[in-house]
């Protein structure tokens, strides 16, 4: 069984308030932060030795929009990447007369760190049709270079709002990092009911290669309560540039929950913790309803969570985590502690699914143990084995079950957790 004790160092949610897009990547013994500014005005980035520190660390920008002319727009989603061995910020402006006219863009930096590096001018990234395009990553594989992108699809002029599709998602080849090769293929149209709430919207692609396969996780619909995450695949192995080597979700696969107060999670990436477990970095709000343009609610804060991998190899996410410690799994003897399915309560994606407010009954917190196999069955098993710990005495631990927020569990252990030895349940 794989050991998920608690880390020395426990971030604490939201990680960067304010931050849309939330962006972190690992570099040698430094994790580097980046997401949308709330003016949507600049580029930033912050660094740490720590997930922790990431908090409070000191923000550099490394790039102000012009006040006039071609970028002097809304800056969205920026993401920081090193491509042999040099610094590039991908991002999306729009133009200072049109800030939704939205298009995408690179910036190169030489230098040890981004945070000093030497940036150079932005360059355009040029791609088969001049649309709102927006929200690009690159990743390597095989030896190649790859660039998934959300755009908007030609269109016949004049359809009715309801019909326009804002954003399909799409996979190229680049030659450098500045040029596509082509062919633009497509991966993802908008479709199911949870991916046109609002809007009809594909965005905000991130990639993790784990377990043989390649997998893309996306943003659908609007930017409320509705924005949810779903997820493709495809052989790692196969041609990627062919679209019968991808597969969809038929369901979000991280979405609005009531019991953890987490909404509209979302345009995500991956990092790994200081001893190397997973985490899900992604925006969220920490309350449902929203006044007037939900994209002008800058209260989507950059979170962090740990996440896994199931039996047959696939990521997941269980429930966004709300405001508070970061939670972990508890490894006991016999298996992972975990919360009764009878102890939560019922209705958990309340949020997503109705337009009601409701407050969740939560039960009295029950523990039991299961195996790993148990624990990523569904995400509502993945969030049961999560705790906070509240309290840590050497003969006990306080834990507050992420499933039931406000109760508390005494549990009694043997040896320091904290250094790695196994909880005992006996």
């Amino acid at each position: 069984m794989t050991s998920n004790v608690i880390s020395r160092v426990v971030p604490r949610n939201p990680l960067v308030e304010q931050r849309a897009d939330p962006w972190i990547l690992k570099d040698g013994g430094t994790y580097y932060f980046t997401g949308s500014y709330p003016q949507f005005d600049r580029i930033v980035v912050r660094g740490s030795s720590t997930l922790a520190g990431l908090s409070d660390a000191e923000e550099v920008t490394i790039w102000n929009r012009p006040l006039v002319g071609e970028m002097g727009g809304n800056i969205w989603a920026p993401e920081l990447h090193k491509i042999n061995g040099k610094w590039y910020f991908y991002f999306t402006a729009g133009h200072a007369d049109k800030p939704f006219r939205i298009r995408m863009y690179v910036i190169e930096g030489i230098g040890e760190d981004p945070r000093t590096a030497a940036w150079g001018e932005p360059r355009r990234i040029a791609t088969e049709w001049d649309e709102f395009s927006l929200d690009a990553t690159v990743f390597e594989h095989r030896g190649d270079l790859y660039y998934v992108w959300a755009q908007r699809p030609i269109q016949e002029p004049g359809l009715p709002d309801g019909v326009v599709i804002n954003s399909d998602m799409y996979i190229s080849k680049m030659a450098d990092p500045f040029t596509l090769t082509g062919p633009t293929v497509l991966l993802t149209r908008p479709e199911a009911d949870w991916e046109i709430v609002g809007f009809k919207v594909n965005e905000g692609p991130a990639v993790v290669v784990r377990n043989g396969r390649v997998f893309i996780t996306f943003s659908a619909s609007a930017t409320d309560h509705h924005y949810a995450m779903g997820l493709l695949w495809a052989d790692e192995n196969a041609d990627l540039l062919d679209p019968a080597s991808w597969s969809k979700s038929d369901v979000p696969v991280f979405e609005s929950n009531d019991l953890t107060k987490a909404y509209g999670p979302g345009h995500n990436s991956f990092t790994v913790d200081e001893d190397g477990r997973d985490i899900i970095v992604f925006h969220a709000r920490s309350y449902r309803d929203i006044v007037g343009n939900s994209l002008f609610d800058f209260n989507r804060h950059g979170r962090v969570a740990p996440y896994y991998w199931n039996a047959e190899g696939f990521p997941v996410f269980g429930f966004p985590l709300g405001d508070g410690p970061i939670a972990y799994r508890i490894v006991g003897t016999n298996g992972l502690l975990a919360v009764t399915e009878d102890s939560i309560a019922p209705h958990n994606r309340g949020a997503h699914v109705n337009d009601e407010s409701w407050e969740p009954v939560i039960a009295e917190p029950v523990l039991e143990v299961i195996s790993e196999d148990q624990a990523t069955a569904s995400p509502q098993d993945v969030s049961r084995t999560l705790f906070r710990v509240l309290a840590d005495n050497g003969a006990e631990l306080v834990l507050e079950p992420v499933v039931s927020p406000g109760r508390s569990i005494n549990v009694a252990r043997e040896g320091d957790l904290l250094l790695g030895s196994v909880l005992s349940l006996s």
